[in-house]
């Protein structure tokens, strides 16, 4: 407004009061004295002016407004010559507005409060209909608003208080459990926001980069907030309510999003940020290359039957629709990959030993007259050493580190001649130490094994831990090999522990029942026939499980998740000690028992510690991220074959190299990445839409569903 409601010069005008509720009467004739009424409409006129004195003569002091001085000055006593007759003041228009006003608000109270002292008389007051997700609390007003239950004189209250929006907002948190920083923005800590704004200006200054911030959702750069503190926001600024049934109350505008950002756009189509590597954060825990297995292995004539019709036949999407998820491993991979697991197409052993007698020199322990009671001769010529099992089981014994030691460059089974007196010492503890083993596992069974596991690992393990280590191992099996390898243990432990020395016997031959040497065939030995028909100890145990071949005690892996190899890799792979991650090394081996590492890939965290990847992460429908994204609203409007439209096959990819590395965060993914354009082309306004909320979350954190709690309708009904 460019125009001037009055010349405010001294010169031309009086100065004009229009917030008084009185004015002078004689407005009416365009000549108001100066002065005006009182705040009580009194008239306060007296004379024209208040005459100046100058040495000692008075001075008129008449406004230029009224005419300037008069002719007449002032009387000899300074007093003014030109009294002003007294008027009648009237009230402004202002005022009467006021009284109008003021008048027609009581009146309205008064027939409100008449209302509602009428049968009924609350719903004709009614600000609407409640949404669908609320309809059962029409009834319950004082479940959401504090003051329902305060009378009319709390309501008025309440009319006119600035708190009364965060107290009603911490009722919807009676329900809605949004976590201990609900009220501020996003529901953030004001230095997790604080981390935030680092963390955007961070990627700024780096170039533009995909942030995964809060449980690995897409955020682009809209994280620096307007406000320097975190206010507190009341429910009520974003969610409306009692506008019908039908509305959405989690419904946000773009305005209401753009109040706070600083960087801001237009619309999806128009302003937002390009996605950068868009939807990988991390490489896949399942090593699967689509590249090889679309382009070359589906295409195998060995293959092709078995190859997927589609992107479906292997994914479909979780519960919450949030991603797509792969069907279990017997309904994708078992009629490929199966052979691989149970060791049919391993080359090799197809178990993974873990109890065994070393191999020794038996002719040079003989000559040099090392005392180890009885030793099997077959180890002598075979090729056995300690396997990374035996290790760790002897690493839980103190005198086995110097055994160790001492010994680490010997050819225990090959030649023993050019050893030193302490070698052979040492030779004879670690005979000793096996056979101690043995004695245990036969008069204990799997209990033996398990403490041994326990004091090797130098770890706290749950007991469900140790028996899934020892796999249910047979007191059968351990009998009957402790009776074919070392039959007469049972005697000669006790004479050791007693000091005694027990000169070296090489076993040779069968074993009869009563678990001596060199005994008589029995009436179980095979006959010529029936060992021609026999198959080997190995192929016994093809439906997996413990077997003894030769010296060795072996465990085979047939069914996917075996519950041995799992655990063992998940233990060895945590595990502190040399001789635990020797074993982990051992057993993650790409050719190993059971190729579970072939598939499984491993990540090295945060402390350094190693974690086998069995299973792809379920989302957890409670945790809300700053991004979001519904596999099934999306593949429920196309064939699944227009999945490639959006996950583009990258060819150039080195996806299987990264995996040598630990690092989960060294990919190169078997896709594209999305492109935003991709997803302009059908959200805009007048299609798909294109809110912001459409993508993005406002609230952060791990929240569960909405609750109605029966402490809510209580608190309503006790006021």
């Amino acid at each position: 407004m460019s125009e001037q409601l009055q010349d405010i010069s001294y010169m031309k005008s009086l100065y004009e009061r229009p917030n008084q509720k009185w004015v002078c009467g004689k407005k009416s004739t365009g000549k108001p004295c100066l002065e005006g009424p009182d705040d009580r409409g009194r008239c306060q006129a007296t004379f024209e002016c208040s005459p100046r004195k100058e040495d000692d003569r008075w001075f008129c002091t008449r406004s230029q407004f009224l005419g300037g001085p008069c002719s007449q000055g002032p009387s000899p006593d300074g007093t003014c010559c030109r009294p002003v007759q007294k008027c009648q003041p009237i009230r402004s228009w202002r005022s009467w507005r006021g009284i109008v006003t003021c008048s027609i608000a009581v009146l309205t109270l008064a027939i409100v409060a008449l209302i509602l002292t009428l049968d009924g008389g609350t719903d004709l007051i009614s600000p609407g209909a409640l949404s669908t997700g609320h309809a059962g609390l029409e009834e319950e007003c004082g479940t959401c608003h504090v003051s329902f239950n305060t009378g009319f004189s709390g309501w008025v209250i309440s009319a006119f208080s600035g708190s009364i929006r965060a107290e009603n907002s911490h009722r919807c948190q009676s329900c809605h459990n949004l976590g201990g920083h609900a009220m501020e923005p996003h529901s953030l800590s004001a230095e997790r926001i604080e981390a935030l704004r680092t963390e955007q200006k961070a990627g700024l200054e780096s170039g533009p980069q995909m942030h995964n911030s809060i449980g690995g959702g897409l955020t682009v750069s809209l994280s620096r907030l307007l406000v320097s503190e975190s206010p507190d926001l009341s429910c009520d600024i974003c969610h409306k309510e009692h506008k019908g049934a039908g509305r959405n109350t989690t419904g946000i505008s773009q305005e209401r999003c753009l109040s706070c950002h600083q960087d801001q756009f237009y619309s999806l189509s128009n302003g937002h940020p390009d996605f950068v590597n868009y939807p990988s954060s991390r490489r896949t825990r399942i090593i699967f290359d689509h590249v090889s297995h679309l382009e070359k292995h589906f295409k195998e004539d060995k293959y092709s039957d078995k190859a997927p019709m589609g992107c479906g036949a292997c994914h479909f999407p979780e519960v919450d629709g949030t991603k797509m998820v792969v069907y279990g491993y017997e309904y994708s991979c078992a009629a490929c990959h199966q052979s691989q697991v149970s060791g049919y197409s391993l080359s090799g052993s197809k178990g993974v030993e873990v109890l065994g007698v070393p191999g020794l020199d038996i002719d040079v322990l003989k000559e040099k007259g090392i005392d180890i009671g009885e030793w099997p001769e077959e180890p002598y010529w075979t090729e056995d050493e300690l396997s990374p099992f035996m290790k760790l089981l002897l690493s839980a014994r103190p005198e086995f580190s110097k055994i160790e030691e001492v010994i680490q460059d010997l050819d225990l089974l090959l030649d023993l001649s050019d050893a030193t007196d302490e070698q052979l010492e040492q030779v004879k503890n670690l005979a000793w130490i096996v056979k101690e083993l043995f004695y245990e596992l036969e008069i204990k069974g799997a209990t033996a094994l398990m403490e041994n596991i326990r004091d090797s690992l130098k770890n706290e393990l749950r007991n469900s831990t140790l028996i899934g280590l020892a796999a249910a191992l047979p007191p059968d099996l351990i009998q009957s090999a402790r009776q074919h390898w070392f039959p007469g243990l049972l005697r000669e432990i006790p004479l050791y522990r007693n000091g005694e020395s027990i000169q070296i016997t090489v076993l040779t031959g069968q074993v009869d029942e009563q678990g001596t040497a060199g005994g008589e065939t029995s009436d179980d030995d095979f006959s010529e026939e029936a060992s021609e028909d026999a198959i080997s100890s190995e192929d016994r145990a093809s439906s997996g499980g413990w077997y003894r071949e030769e010296y060795q005690l072996r465990y085979r892996p047939v069914l996917h998740a075996d519950q041995f190899m799992k655990t063992w890799l998940d233990v060895s792979s945590q595990s502190s000690t040399a001789h635990g991650f020797r074993l982990f090394e051992f057993l993650e081996r790409k050719n190993a028992p059971g190729a579970c590492i072939k598939c499984h890939s491993i990540d090295k965290t945060t402390e350094k510690r190693l974690i086998v990847n069995w299973k792809i992460p379920v989302t957890d429908p409670n945790e809300h991220t700053f991004a979001k994204f519904s596999h099934t609203s999306h593949y429920s409007q196309l064939d699944e074959k227009v999945c490639f439209t959006c996950h583009k096959i990258d060819k150039e990819a080195d996806y299987a190299a990264v995996f040598d590395s630990r690092d989960f965060h060294d990919f190169a993914s078997n896709f594209q990445p999305i492109s935003r354009k991709i997803c302009v082309k059908c959200h805009l306004p007048d299609q798909a839409g294109d809110s912001c909320v459409n993508c993005h979350n406002y609230h952060i954190g791990n929240f569960p569903p909405a609750e109605i709690h029966p402490k809510t309708f209580a608190h309503n009904i006790n006021g």
